[in-house]
């Protein structure tokens, strides 16, 4: 919708973690991020942060996953099965093993290290492993096959948005993206951050 509205804009779409995309907002070599960030790190006055909706990290696994026909999923059933490790600026691994820790007095390592979101979804998918991640991509069509492991051994959240250069704020090709992506959060029955 923004190309026909608008078509001789460009848009070039990159993978960048939090830790790679603020300083090429600051040197301005891109001109918005999207993705996760905590709300109280401190950004360049001449940077915006938008939250748009709270992510929710969960213990994610196929659908068909013998864990799910356990009984009750604690942290010690957690223990029993093989993981796998999604990196990027938060170990989100590591959430869970602390917590796991901390009420079994084990953890364990991921046999399996991804760097691609999209290939540890589809390895997911694939193989019986767990992951901690956020549970959004369940309700997204990358979420095929996949669902939420009923366990209360960890629980944490961070603010998903963008963080785009203020010079952006009146530019209407930009005001509609956000306007789309607030329609497909909503859409998606995303925990808004309004």
């Amino acid at each position: 919708m923004v190309l026909r509205r608008y078509p001789r804009l460009t848009i070039t779409l990159r993978s960048l973690s939090y830790s790679e995309g603020i300083p090429l907002l600051n040197s301005g070599d891109i001109d918005v991020f999207c993705g996760g960030f905590q709300l109280h790190e401190g950004l360049s006055s001449f940077l915006v942060r938008k939250p748009i909706f709270t992510s929710q990290l969960a213990v994610i696994a196929r659908d068909m996953h013998p864990i799910l026909a356990l009984p009750k999923i604690g942290p010690r059933e957690l223990l029993d099965f093989a993981w796998l490790s999604y990196h990027s600026d938060v170990a989100y691994l590591d959430m869970i093993m602390e917590s796991i820790a901390a009420e079994t007095g084990h953890q364990k390592q991921a046999i399996v290290q991804c760097e691609s979101m999209l290939t540890a979804l589809e390895l997911l998918r694939c193989g019986d492993y767990l992951a901690f991640l956020p549970s959004s991509f369940i309700a997204s069509s990358f979420g095929t096959g996949l669902c939420v492991v009923p366990t209360q051994s960890a629980n944490a959240s961070f603010q998903s948005g963008m963080i785009y250069r203020r010079s952006l704020g009146e530019n209407a090709p930009f005001q509609l993206l956000c306007d789309l992506a607030d329609e497909r959060i909503s859409a998606l029955n995303f925990k808004s951050t309004r």
